[in-house]
């Protein structure tokens, strides 16, 4: 199954859109070239970690790195604290 499109863009969108391209690749080939993966922005959060990046442990992003660990999602934390309470005041 296929899906089409159509997309409309501005002037100005479209010359934004061709400039940032044109940087992010300039930066990219300066980084490649000088083995400087810290010239280019971090990858997006969900990727950024050892599990979806083979870049890790070379890059170490600032603010990123080393991962904190986790033990629980502060929603399954909330769930869980509220099953105690109830199993404790049975």
């Amino acid at each position: 199954m296929f899906r089409v499109y159509k997309v409309t863009i501005s002037k100005a969108d479209l010359k934004a859109t061709q400039d940032f391209i044109k940087k992010t690749t300039e930066t990219f080939h300066k980084a490649f070239k000088e083995e400087k993966p810290r010239l280019l922005p971090l990858c997006r959060p969900f990727k950024c970690g050892p599990k979806g990046c083979q870049y890790w442990e070379q890059c170490k992003p600032e603010g990123r790195y080393p991962l904190k660990t986790r033990t629980a999602w502060p929603e399954e934390k909330e769930r869980k604290a509220k099953e105690r309470e109830e199993t404790n005041g049975e």
